[in-house]
């Protein structure tokens, strides 16, 4: 095996050691009609995990092809070895600044969940209704609830994530396979909250009963 095989060996054990690593990310950010992973609460879930394992993160914005496009670039650079893993992705270039900015960080979220770990829920956080598409209007919000039928709301964390996995599992086996996967991430749940950690097992019975008798459903 020559220097430069070796060199990528490296990286790439690197890289599917921090993959591996990074926690679980849930939809947890509200929209019309669907939730998503904001990019701030992803950057903060991994960040730390990519530093560990000595990787650099850098998202930048470049212009394309005769200024009619910019390139959205996510990029991981493992420092020991100076290798890279890259996504990239064009965005249209409008006089509309607002959509612009929107369009470079949605574009800037998916870049990151690319080279990372893909985010637990379905993926309707890029649909509009057919109205808006159709229109251009923005649907009426709903009444809002006073401040007394307000629930606090739940902080980000692990166990969004396994809810959402939950929600969506048809099968007992991927049940028991998620949980083995995820056992060390639980573990710390339970060290900083032994209360959500229960709840989270109670859930994970609570699906598995449901799914292995569904006459009783």
């Amino acid at each position: 095996m020559d220097k430069v095989e070796a060199k990528e060996l490296v990286f790439l054990r690197a890289l599917s050691e921090m993959r591996e690593a990074l926690p679980l990310i849930g939809k947890t950010t509200k929209a019309y009609k669907y939730k998503y992973s904001a990019l701030e609460n992803i950057c903060e879930a991994w960040e730390p995990v990519f530093h560990e394992h000595g990787f650099m993160l850098r998202q930048s914005v470049i212009s394309g092809l005769n200024g009619e496009f910019d390139v959205v670039c996510t990029k991981l650079t493992h420092l020991e070895t100076g290798l890279s893993e890259e996504s990239s992705i064009t965005l249209p270039v409008t006089s509309d600044y607002q959509a612009m900015g929107s369009g470079i960080t949605y574009y800037k979220r998916y870049g990151l969940v690319a080279l990372g770990k893909q985010v637990v829920g379905e993926d309707f956080d890029g649909l509009k209704s057919q109205k808006e598409l159709d229109s251009g209007e923005k649907a009426e919000p709903k009444p809002k609830r006073s401040s007394k039928s307000k629930k606090k709301a739940e902080e980000p964390g692990p166990h969004l994530a396994y809810r959402e996995f939950l929600k969506d599992v048809k099968d007992v086996k991927a049940i028991e396979a998620f949980y083995q996967k995820n056992r060390t991430e639980l573990q710390k749940l339970k060290e900083s909250s032994e209360a959500t950690y229960d709840a989270c097992i109670a859930e994970f019975r609570a699906r598995k009963t449901e799914l292995q008798n569904p006459v009783l459903n």
